[in-house]
């Protein structure tokens, strides 16, 4: 998949720094038909690009990304839009959870 977006950069236009870069509608950039035609291109068939929002902030958070960071990365301005983007695993969630519990038990204890 790297190779087929180095070559669609390397064709696109060239006043244009995007990847998926098309023509403007309405003074904004739309990316739509590129996007669909490169997904083609690939015969990759379930993915959307505001998915890899999702992707992107879960796999930040797993790497230790802190809520800030994450937050600033995205754009969002609440801790509630953050979280409808962030999807930790069940793993790592515990983690933190069997840790923190370890936490208080020691200070009550």
């Amino acid at each position: 998949m790297i190779e087929e977006l180095k070559n669609i950069y390397k064709t696109r236009q060239l006043n244009k720094p995007l990847v998926f870069a098309s023509n403007t509608a309405f003074g904004t950039i739309d990316i739509k038909k590129s996007w669909r035609e490169s997904l083609k291109k690939a015969e990759i068939h379930s993915l959307t690009f505001h998915g890899l929002r999702h992707s992107f902030s879960t796999m930040a958070a797993a790497q230790g990304a802190s809520n800030l960071e994450l937050a600033s990365a995205m754009g969002h301005r609440t801790m509630q839009m953050l979280l409808r983007y962030t999807h930790l695993e069940g793993d790592l969630t515990r983690k933190y959870s069997e840790g923190i519990t370890k936490t208080i038990n020691s200070e009550v204890i």
